[in-house]
């Protein structure tokens, strides 16, 4: 084909963009949903702890008539905020409506109200650094997520490639036979078999538009001829 004829945006890397680009963006869309449901059960399975040594606290405080001491080693009961640890009094003296606050050192703290007798009474605090499972091994999910999202990509690279290879063979024979044609010596037909698809239609429509040429200069020519003829005598 002619460099004048070539084209500027070529339809294979357009396709191998755009395949590549859906797989890079539903990558991120998977490791995103994955990273927000491994905390949300995670978080989930620490509020059910928590909220379950709630109920028994408030059991056994109506059946006792006192306080009994929170069965759970990393969960204390504080009468007031007063009790509180201090990196948690500060954070909660800023947000009081929040029920979860990052402490200090990699502590990590969740916060339950207690009632007694339709009554608050007091608070349970659970430092749950040690109970979390995500966090320590949270620069590992990133990388397996990295690894395992590089590798959707390398592979949609190679099937986008082959798809783009495949699916634009047929167009880029069918123009370079179109970009080949000689006006004086036109053919009937385009040679070649073609798929059974747009660049079929196409090529059937050029097969037909070839032959309607090619009556059209026949019937110019024999035209001429007895023009010319008629022209002499």
């Amino acid at each position: 084909m002619p460099d004048a004829l070539r084209p500027r945006r070529r339809l294979r890397r357009r396709i191998l963009l755009a395949f590549t680009g859906f797989t890079l963006l539903l990558a991120l869309a998977f490791g995103f949903f994955a990273a927000v449901m491994v905390y949300a059960v995670e978080d989930a399975l620490l509020s059910g702890l928590i909220e379950d040594e709630a109920r028994w606290l408030q059991d056994e405080r109506a059946r006792r008539g006192e306080w009994p001491a929170p069965r759970v080693p990393f969960i204390a009961r504080h009468d007031d905020p007063t009790g509180f640890p201090s990196d948690l009094a500060r954070a909660w003296q800023a947000e009081p409506w929040r029920t979860e606050f990052p402490g200090g050192q990699g502590r990590h703290y969740h916060l339950k109200a207690l009632h007694a007798d339709g009554r608050p009474g007091g608070w349970l605090v659970a430092e749950v650094s040690g109970q979390l499972a995500v966090r320590p091994m949270r620069g590992k999910l990133l990388r397996l997520l990295g690894v395992l999202g590089g590798s959707a990509v390398v592979l949609a690279l190679a099937l986008g490639w082959l798809l783009a290879r495949r699916t634009s063979a047929p167009l880029v024979r069918l123009a370079d036979q179109v970009a080949g044609l000689s006006p004086d010596a036109l053919p009937e037909r385009l040679g070649g078999r073609w798929p059974d698809d747009e660049v079929g239609v196409l090529a059937r429509g050029l097969d037909g538009l070839l032959g309607r040429v090619q009556r059209f200069v026949e019937r110019e020519r024999i035209f001429t001829r007895d023009a010319s003829h008629e022209l002499r005598t």
